[in-house]
C-alpha cells in the first residue's frame, strides 16, 4: 500500500471512531439535535449512503473502470435518507460500522500498482476524511460534554 494512501486511511478511521464515540454520546444524551433539516438519523443515513458509494466506487475501480461516477449531489443526500427512514438509528449505525470494515478491507488488499494505476482511490478518501470532519464539527456544536 502506498505510504499516503495508509496515512489517510489511519486519518479515516480515527475520525471514524471519533464519529462513533460522538454518536454514542448523543444516543445516550436522548435528545433531538437538528442539523439544518436533517435528524441525527438522517445525518448517519447520508454519511453511510456516502460511504457504501464509495466502497461501490472503489470496487469498480478494482475491475478496471478508471472514472469517479457523479451524482447530483442534493438528490444522493435525498435518496440516502428516504431509503433509510425505516430503519432506526441504531441499525444505522451497525451498517455504518460494516461498511467501515469492507472499505478498509479493499483499501488494505491494494497493491501500490492498483494506486498508481488510479489516483481516484487517495482523492476519495481525502473527500471522505473532510466529510466526516465536517459532519464531526456539527455534531460537536450539538454536544455541550462533546467539545
Amino acid at each position: 500500500m502506498e505510504n499516503k494512501i495508509s496515512v489517510l486511511l489511519v486519518q479515516w478511521n480515527i475520525l471514524f471512531e471519533e464519529l462513533l464515540f460522538l454518536l454514542k454520546i448523543r444516543e445516550l444524551e436522548n435528545t433531538c439535535a437538528k442539523f439544518g433539516t436533517w435528524s441525527l438519523k438522517d445525518l448517519v443515513s447520508h454519511i453511510l449512503a456516502w460511504d457504501i458509494e464509495i466502497l461501490r466506487q472503489y470496487n469498480l475501480f478494482k475491475n478496471g473502470y478508471t472514472e469517479i461516477i457523479e451524482h447530483e449531489i442534493e438528490a444522493f443526500n435525498k435518496n440516502a435518507i428516504e431509503d433509510r427512514m425505516n430503519n432506526s438509528l441504531k441499525e444505522n449505525i451497525a451498517d455504518l460500522k460494516k461498511t467501515n470494515d469492507q472499505i478498509n478491507i479493499v483499501l488494505s488488499s491494494l497493491s501500490s500498482l492498483d494506486y498508481k494505476k488510479n489516483s481516484h482511490y487517495e482523492e476519495w478518501l481525502e473527500i471522505e476524511i473532510s466529510h466526516y470532519s465536517h459532519h464531526i464539527k456539527q455534531i460537536k456544536q450539538q454536544l455541550p460534554n462533546a467539545k
